[in-house]
């Protein structure tokens, strides 16, 4: 996948993860959630000819996108990402506390798709 590519899948987690609210199915939305972020991150590594075939990858991208853009906000965001992805798996969140994380990861996509863009 180029970076284009990417970024469109990470926008169609986002409207996925959306249309979850209503149903409430807390694992599948976090992990729609995770896969946005986790998109978004490898459009902007692939970009930059970076790694991103795993997790650490990824959290490496993150750290030296942060660092070049001086922005810690990004960082703190695919944490929250990262916090939802493990919740998909241990479901030990409450509505509240993933709607906090999905506002950070639709900032995190969307400040990235204007990156690729």
């Amino acid at each position: 996948m180029n970076p284009a590519e990417h970024i469109a899948a990470a926008l169609d987690f986002l409207a996925l993860a959306n249309g979850l609210m209503r149903r409430r199915n807390r694992l599948l939305r976090s992990e729609l959630l995770w896969c946005a972020a986790a998109h978004a991150v490898k459009a902007v590594a692939k970009q930059q000819g970076w790694q991103s075939r795993s997790h650490d990858d990824l959290f490496q991208a993150v750290r030296l996108l942060s660092r070049n853009l001086d922005n810690g906000d990004l960082r703190d965001w695919f944490k929250r990402a990262s916090r939802l992805h493990r919740n998909m798996y241990e479901g030990d969140m409450h509505d509240r506390a993933i709607d906090r994380d999905e506002s950070r990861v639709r900032s995190l996509v969307h400040r990235l798709e204007v990156l690729v863009n």
